[in-house]
């Protein structure tokens, strides 16, 4: 398995510590993967949230189960309705076909769920469909769904 995290700090003068390139070895627990979320952590929590500003795109690879999980995708505020989310994730399918990963695997938050169903990504479960058709009019939702796609 192999994790990436691409992060930025557009938004602040100084660089946060640990930014860049992380690659978790596959070995689960290991400190290179805990890291990885540490520094996730640090994104959102340094100085407050700034979703705004920031930009991360944070992927895994799992070379046992052939599945790419995309985890987290944020656009500063000002490149997003511009289609650099979708060529994102147009870019990572083609990475994952080419490492032979057999799906693309998404935890969405309802917010973003309109997004990833536009990009062509589907409801892994038939109950979390409903439910979202049923209340995709409300923002104050704090849950997540499994979305998935073949490889483009």
């Amino acid at each position: 398995m192999v994790g990436i995290v691409l992060a930025s700090d557009t938004g602040r003068e100084e660089e946060p510590p640990n930014s860049g390139v992380e690659i978790s070895p596959p070995v689960a627990g290991s400190p290179q993967i805990v890291d990885r979320h540490r520094i996730f952590q640090q994104f959102l929590t340094k100085e407050g949230v700034y979703y705004h500003l920031e930009f991360m795109l944070d992927l895994e690879f799992n070379y046992q189960t052939g599945i790419c999980t995309i985890h987290h995708l944020n656009l500063p505020s000002h490149l997003r309705n511009m289609g650099f989310g979708s060529r994102l994730i147009g870019e990572t399918e083609k990475l994952a076909r080419k490492l032979s990963m057999t799906a693309v695997k998404v935890p969405s938050e309802h917010r973003a769920t309109s997004f990833w169903l536009k990009n062509g990504y589907g409801f892994t479960f038939s109950h979390e469909k409903d439910f979202y058709t049923k209340h995709m009019g409300r923002d104050n939702l704090y849950l997540a769904y499994d979305l998935q796609k073949k490889p483009a």
